[in-house]
Parts: C-alpha cells; structure tokens; sequence
C-alpha cells in the first residue's frame, strides 16, 4: 500500500506539467482567486480523506458488524481496533502528503 500511493504521487506531483494544469485547473474552475484555495482544499484534502476513509470502512465493515452484535471475542477485537487505527492514520498521513505536494508543487509553479 506503501509503494502504491509513494508511486501515484509521484506520478501525479512530480513533473512540472502536472503542476501546471493543477494550477489552470483551479484558475479556470474557480470563482476567483479566493475561492481557487478553496478548490484546492476539496480536490485534494476533502475528496481523498473522503474516499480513503470510505475505503478503510468498506474494509473493515464485516468485522465491525460482528463487533457490535458480540460477536468478536477480545483479542479479535482489539485487532480490529489496531486495523481501523492503521487505516485512519495512513489515510490522514496521505492526505497531508499530498496537501503538502501540492502546496510545494503550487509555489514552484509561481516561482518559475
């Protein structure tokens, strides 16, 4: 999973193009300068936080049904804690990555 979103970072923020239509994206699709900060924060904080955490959910939901019904015993249980644990906190890390690319990625484009 590591590797995985190590790569498609780096595909998406690294070339200088990227970054450029990144930047005419939120200049053509938003309402002005103040709100292209505000695009930048959905497009890539809110939607992949949303969809991470949607996705951590979708994994671990079978498990967390039998833990509310009682189903789990105790060390099942806490496995299941350590999971969603793991899950949320490679999704938060993640996103601030990725906030963080695209912040440093924003600036070199107006630099250059």
């Amino acid at each position: 999973m590591y590797l995985g979103a190590a790569a498609g970072m780096q595909f998406a923020f690294l070339p200088y193009d990227h970054q450029l239509k990144f930047t005419r994206f939120a200049a053509q699709h938003s309402a002005g300068a103040a709100s292209a900060g505000s695009l930048n924060s959905i497009l890539f904080v809110y939607m992949p936080m949303l969809g991470l955490c949607g996705l951590a959910m979708l994994l671990t939901a079978q498990e967390t049904r039998r833990h509310k019904v009682g189903l789990l015993d105790k060390p099942r249980a806490l496995v299941l804690v350590a999971q969603l644990n793991w899950l949320f906190a490679f999704a938060a890390a993640l996103t601030m990555t990725v906030l963080f690319c695209r912040l440093i990625g924003g600036a070199i484009v107006v630099s250059l």
